[in-house]
C-alpha cells in the first residue's frame, strides 16, 4: 500500500510539473501574440520570469518535502500515518504561500487540504460505522469547503496583496462544485450517489460529525462577514446558501435506489427509478442553471475569464448530454451529422453571445469610460 501511495504521489508530482510547464508556455505565447501583459488569470501564475522561477522552486521543494517525509516514515517503520504527512505538507504549503506569496504553493496546499478531508473523513466513517456507513457526509463537507473557498476569494479580492491568492480560491471553489453537479447529472454519477447513500448514518462517527459542524459554522460566519463587508452580493449569498442546504439535506438522506432492479430499457440497461428520475432531473436543471449563472456572474462582475469559462463548460455540457442521450439509439451516421449541426449552431450562438458580453465588459472599464469622457 505504501509503495502504491509513493508511486501515485511521485507520478502526481511529475504530472503537476508538466501541466504547469505547458500552461506557462501557452500563456507565454498568448502574451507575446496579444502584445499585452495578459489577464488576471495569466498574471496570477507569474508576474515575471524571476517570479515564475521562484514559484517553481517553492512548489518543487514542497512536493519533495512530502515525498521525503513519506520515505523516511517508511524507513523508520511507519511512525505516523501517511495522511498525517499529507496534512503537514498542506500546512507547510499554506504557510509558504502566504509568507512568500507563492501561488503554486497555495494551489498545492489547498488541494492537499481537500484531499486530506475526503480521505480522513472516509476512514473515520469506515472505522466507526459498522458494517457500512453513508459517505454522503464526505460530499457535504467537501461542498462547504468549496463554498468557503469562494467566500475567501471575494474577501481576498479586496486586499491588493491577496488578489493573486483570490483567483486561486475562486476557481478552486467554482470548478469542483460545477464538476459535482455535472457528474450527478449523469447515470454514473447517480450510481455513485446511490452507493454513497447506502449504510448507516454517519453521525456514529463523531469525528465526521464535529468537523462537519465546524465547517457549517465556519461557512455561516464567513458568509455573514462577507455580507457585512459587501464582498458578496445578496444573490451570490442566496445561491451559496441554497447549495449548502441541498447537500446538507443529502447528508441525511435514507438509502436511495436510483435504478429499477428488474426493469430494463430497450438497450438492456437498468432504467431509472422514481428517485433516480427526480435526482437526474434536479441535477441536470441545476447544472445547466449553474453554468448560465457563471456566465452572467462574469458579465456583471466584469470578469472575462468567468464568461469564457462558463461558455466553455456550457458547450461541454451540451456535447456530453447529446452523446449521453442519443448515441445508443440513433443511427451512427445520423448521430454524427446531427452532432455536427447541433455543435455548429450552439457554438455560433455561444461565441456570438460571449463576444457581445466581453465587448460590453471592455467598453465599461474605467479606462474606456475615462477616455470617452475626455
Amino acid at each position: 500500500m505504501d509503495e502504491i501511495i509513493l508511486y501515485i504521489l511521485g507520478l502526481l508530482t511529475v504530472i503537476v510539473l508538466i501541466i504547469i510547464f505547458i500552461i506557462r508556455v501557452i500563456f507565454h505565447f498568448v502574451r507575446k501574440k496579444s502584445g499585452n501583459k495578459g489577464s488576471d488569470m495569466l498574471n496570477s501564475l507569474s508576474r515575471s520570469k524571476e517570479d515564475s522561477t521562484a514559484q517553481f522552486f517553492y512548489l518543487i521543494s514542497l512536493l519533495f518535502l512530502g515525498l521525503s517525509l513519506l520515505i523516511l516514515n517508511k524507513d523508520f517503520g511507519q511512525i505516523v500515518s501517511w495522511e498525517k504527512i499529507a496534512f503537514v505538507t498542506a500546512a507547510a504549503s499554506l504557510f509558504v504561500a502566504y509568507r512568500f506569496k507563492a501561488i503554486f504553493a497555495l494551489l498545492l496546499g489547498i488541494s492537499l487540504t481537500v484531499f486530506w478531508w475526503v480521505y480522513q473523513s472516509g476512514m473515520w466513517i469506515e472505522q466507526n460505522v459498522k458494517p457500512q456507513g453513508q459517505f454522503t457526509a464526505v460530499l457535504t463537507g467537501s461542498i462547504f469547503i468549496f463554498l468557503i473557498f469562494y467566500a475567501i476569494a471575494q474577501l481576498h479580492n479586496q486586499e491588493p496583496r491577496f488578489k493573486r491568492s483570490a483567483l486561486v480560491y475562486k476557481y478552486l471553489g467554482l470548478f469542483p462544485i460545477i464538476g459535482i453537479f455535472f457528474s450527478f447529472s449523469t447515470q454514473s454519477g447517480l450510481s455513485a450517489l446511490e452507493d454513497m447513500s447506502h449504510g448507516l448514518s454517519f453521525t456514529s462517527a463523531w469525528q465526521v460529525t464535529i468537523t462537519l459542524l465546524i465547517l457549517i459554522i465556519g461557512f455561516i460566519a464567513i458568509l455573514t462577514y462577507s455580507l457585512i463587508k459587501k464582498t458578496l452580493s445578496l444573490s451570490e449569498a442566496s445561491v451559496m446558501i441554497a447549495i449548502g442546504i441541498l447537500f446538507l439535506f443529502m447528508a441525511f438522506l435514507p438509502e436511495q435506489s436510483m435504478f429499477n432492479a428488474k426493469r430494463y430499457d430497450m438497450l438492456g440497461t437498468a432504467s431509472l427509478s422514481g428517485a433516480g428520475l427526480f435526482w437526474a432531473f434536479l441535477f441536470n436543471i441545476l447544472a445547466f442553471a449553474q453554468m448560465i449563472g457563471v456566465i452572467f456572474l462574469g458579465y456583471f462582475k466584469k470578469e472575462e475569464n468567468l464568461v469564457n469559462l462558463g461558455a466553455f463548460f456550457m458547450f461541454m455540457f451540451i456535447l456530453v448530454k447529446y452523446f449521453d442521450w442519443f448515441f445508443s439509439f440513433m443511427d451512427k451516421s445520423v448521430f454524427f451529422i446531427g452532432a455536427g449541426i447541433l455543435l455548429f449552431v450552439v457554438g455560433w450562438f455561444m461565441e456570438k453571445g460571449r463576444r457581445y458580453m466581453i465587448s460590453n465588459i471592455k467598453n465599461s472599464t474605467p479606462e474606456n469610460i475615462q477616455f470617452t469622457n475626455l
